[in-house]
């Protein structure tokens, strides 16, 4: 499951995996005409690659990943030789990251339940990291960074339950100082984020787009697709959006157009019986295999138990969750895989 690609040269490129069985990472020189994965070579193991940067020809970061745990890996040599850093004295999962030059950057995911979605900042190539900020709502993430002309920057935030709206993070300093802004008062998951300009931007994930005209001051829903995940700013006038197809803005285009169609019966979670006195059934249909965090937590987030981590077959699963000995009042479902969260509210009489 390909998560990420950057290219360091017009030959030397970088892609990196999610596991849906042996994690992938690999190499071309070629242009992208061939790949190699060197995931056997390194030494070290690692779970996959949610995000890539490379500031410079020489330079490649690279964390992940959502699911956990949180680490950094680095080439100076153009993807010859890597290093591997521990990122969990900072933060519990990485899900992107953003360089400027060798040494300055951003990493954003998640922190600790007290935290929630947070944004680190090194200077000195990740040999030590401040919090810029975090937003202090348990399970929520960063999920996405992105610049459009070095002043200002945008995060995405992903939430952790359906209490919360729809937010995003803007700095206007050049990444050194945060503020949370919001979309929607509606709760929707989030995981893209990207402005062609310090006016025109989107942010959205599984089935919802939202564009902004006025620097995110108001948002409206615009959906050419699903499942929207990453963007790219090729110059000021040409964008483009990856997610279940591949999307493109500019050239006259007015709205962000599909380059491709793809006819998908959607994923769907059912929790029955809502409200319930006592169990409660979930079934998880997905479209597709994908990796799968299914959690049960409280009204503020809080994890109460963990219910799946792992592999889930194409089609419908299901699991029993325990509800004996919690109080009566609302709780959360949430399932997270590779590709969209679906939270869901329930009662405990």
């Amino acid at each position: 499951y390909l998560r990420c690609i950057d290219f360091l040269t017009d030959d030397i490129g970088i892609c990196g995996g999610l596991p849906l069985g042996d994690s992938v990472f690999y190499y071309s020189d070629d242009g992208g005409q061939n790949w190699t994965n060197i995931m056997p070579s390194l030494p070290f193991k690692i779970p996959g690659i949610c995000g890539l940067s490379s500031p410079d020809p020489a330079t490649v970061y690279g964390v992940g990943y959502w699911a956990k745990p949180a680490f950094m890996v680095r080439s100076l040599d153009t993807g010859q030789t890597w290093t591997y850093t521990d990122l969990s004295p900072w933060l519990e999962a990485a899900v992107d990251v953003h360089f400027v030059s060798p040494t300055k950057g951003w990493i954003a995911g998640e922190g600790d339940s007290t935290e929630g979605a947070i944004i680190l900042y090194t200077d000195d190539g990740g040999q030590s990291f401040s919090k810029l900020f975090t937003t202090g709502v348990s399970g929520e993430l960063v999920w996405k960074l992105q610049s459009p002309d070095g002043k200002n920057y945008y995060g995405s935030i992903e939430p952790s339950i359906a209490t919360q709206g729809t937010n995003f993070l803007h700095s206007t300093d050049s990444g050194q100082t945060w503020v949370m802004r919001q979309v929607d008062t509606a709760f929707n998951g989030v995981q893209v984020i990207g402005f062609i300009d310090s006016l025109t931007g989107w942010t959205g994930a599984t089935s919802n787009l939202y564009e902004t005209t006025d620097g995110g001051n108001t948002w409206v829903m615009t959906n050419p697709g699903a499942a929207y995940n990453r963007f790219w700013k090729i110059n000021d006038s040409v964008a483009f959006l990856s997610g279940r197809n591949i999307y493109r803005y500019g050239d006259s285009i007015p709205l962000i157009s599909s380059l491709a169609e793809e006819s998908i019966t959607p994923s769907k979670v059912n929790v029955y019986p809502n409200p319930t006195q006592g169990n409660l059934a979930l079934e998880v249909d997905l479209y597709r295999n994908s990796f799968a965090l299914i959690e049960l937590r409280d009204p503020k987030g809080y994890v109460l138990k963990r219910l799946w981590k792992g592999l889930l077959p194409e089609g419908k699963t299901k699991f029993d969750i325990d509800m004996e000995g919690l109080a009566p009042g609302p709780y959360f479902v949430k399932v997270k895989t590779h590709e969209e969260q679906f939270v869901e509210r329930v009662v405990k009489k």
